[in-house]
């Protein structure tokens, strides 16, 4: 969120821009912090490997999962072919 702030204290002196783009910086500040805040898992960065196209697949880091119970929807960044991804914790 503060980072939505100091973005938006940046853009008052811009002319028809602070018009829109402050409003836009605090909703999308409040959005980014309330998914933050509901998230309960994050992976750490790994790369996976596709088994159709062997392509190599980024998955984790990011602003988090809600849930890791139920597998993950991805799509293979090379064949666009749907990977499930499963937790297990150790």
């Amino acid at each position: 969120m503060l980072g939505a702030i100091l973005v938006a204290a940046m853009l008052i002196p811009i002319p028809i821009v602070h018009l829109v783009g402050i409003p836009l910086m605090l909703i999308l500040g409040i959005v980014l912090s309330v998914r933050q805040a509901m998230s309960t898992v994050r992976l750490k960065p790994l790369r996976i490997h596709c088994p159709k196209c062997d392509g190599v697949n980024r998955v984790g880091g990011g602003l988090g999962y809600r849930s890791l119970a139920e597998p993950l929807d991805r799509s293979c960044d090379q064949c666009r072919r749907i990977l499930k991804l499963t937790v297990q914790n150790r």
